[in-house]
């Protein structure tokens, strides 16, 4: 029993060195542990998130995943000074996919891949967090979009008539052509 206790004391009272690791963000990591009275901001989730998965705190994990839901929010709705225009909400948007693959945070993916579909490829191919997203979510991603695209263009193609039969939609160019035209209309949410 004594040996017991002066192992836990020497457990309690030895120090465990931390290297390589930035000292003022593992200072705001502990303080988001103990006392909690550190205010998480999407600029310290950066920081804090690596530490946090790396030591499995599944409630800093939380309060991080909180906080980058409600920026993603503020952000959708437009409301100043989180919305500043489409680029910076779009990098936004593959910052919370990356972290939400990387760190497991499922709601933050989920939003964030949603909310990612109607964007142009072009508008996120050369971002980084992008790039470092696994191979695999990136064609879950594009193979996503390209149903809504899919869906989007065929539901303008062909008209739905109340028996469940789709017929084309086809415009009439004029008498002497004798030639039909089929009127293809986009909704513009996914072509942004």
């Amino acid at each position: 029993m004594l040996t017991n206790r002066s192992k836990r004391k020497n457990a309690c009272t030895s120090r465990h060195e931390i290297q390589r690791k930035d000292y003022s963000s593992f200072e705001m990591f502990l303080r988001c542990i103990y006392p909690r009275k550190y205010r998480l901001t999407v600029l310290s989730v950066d920081d804090i998130l690596p530490l946090a998965a790396e030591y499995e705190v599944q409630s800093v994990l939380q309060k991080c995943e909180d906080v980058l839901l409600t920026e993603l929010e503020f952000k959708i709705a437009k409301v100043s000074p989180h919305h500043v225009n489409m680029d910076s909400d779009v990098k936004y948007l593959m910052k919370c996919l990356y972290y939400g693959e990387k760190y497991s945070l499922q709601e933050l993916y989920r939003r964030s891949f949603e909310m990612t579909q109607p964007y142009k490829l072009r508008r996120y191919i050369q971002n980084e967090h992008y790039k470092m997203l696994p191979d695999k979510n990136k064609r879950e991603l594009l193979e996503s979009r390209l149903l809504k695209i899919e869906d989007d263009v065929e539901g303008k193609l062909y008209g739905n008539s109340s028996m469940g039969i789709r017929t084309p939609q086809l415009m009439y160019c004029g008498a002497t052509s004798g030639s039909f035209q089929v009127n293809i209309q986009c909704s513009s949410t996914l072509f942004q």
